[in-house]
């Protein structure tokens, strides 16, 4: 899949080379270098490699694109989503982070946080505790702090 999303960048990024060498302006050659890496970052989404799309996105911030910014909180979510259905919760939590008050980033920032916790009870309660106390009020944390009660 990855190697089809280069390939198809590729052949973008060629074909505007070949359109600014035919004597286009140097805006129209900038304009046309943002489109690409804008359709690239979508093909990227339409394909569930919302960390790839991301890339893209954030070079297109540097620049003003107008779109970047809902993009990238799109794509930082939806990598969340996907890192936390694969068990990454920390890869997860640290995508939420960065867009908590987009849609329900920040309930899923809590459940990433949660569940290191429940992980980490096993090699280290002092680790869990730590976790546990970023979310006191969150599910059954408060029990699990006030009678220090701890299940896996």
């Amino acid at each position: 899949m990855k190697r089809r999303n280069k390939l198809v960048a590729t052949l973008l990024l060629f074909g505007i080379s070949v359109n600014t060498m035919v004597g286009c302006g140097q805006n129209n050659k900038a304009d046309t270098e943002q489109d690409a890496y804008r359709k690239y970052g979508i093909i990227c989404m339409e394909n569930g490699d919302y960390e790839e799309a991301l890339v893209d996105f954030t070079f297109l911030s540097k620049y003003n694109f107008k779109e970047s910014k809902s993009m990238i909180n799109q794509c930082q979510y939806r990598a969340g989503l996907n890192r936390y259905a694969a068990g990454e919760y920390e890869e997860a939590r640290q995508l939420f982070s960065k867009v908590l008050a987009y849609k329900d980033s920040n309930a899923m920032y809590k459940e990433c946080t949660y569940r290191i916790a429940k992980l980490s009870y096993a090699s280290s309660i002092e680790g869990a505790l730590k976790e546990y106390s970023e979310i006191s009020q969150y599910r059954d944390v408060p029990t699990i702090l006030k009678q220090g009660v701890f299940t896996i």
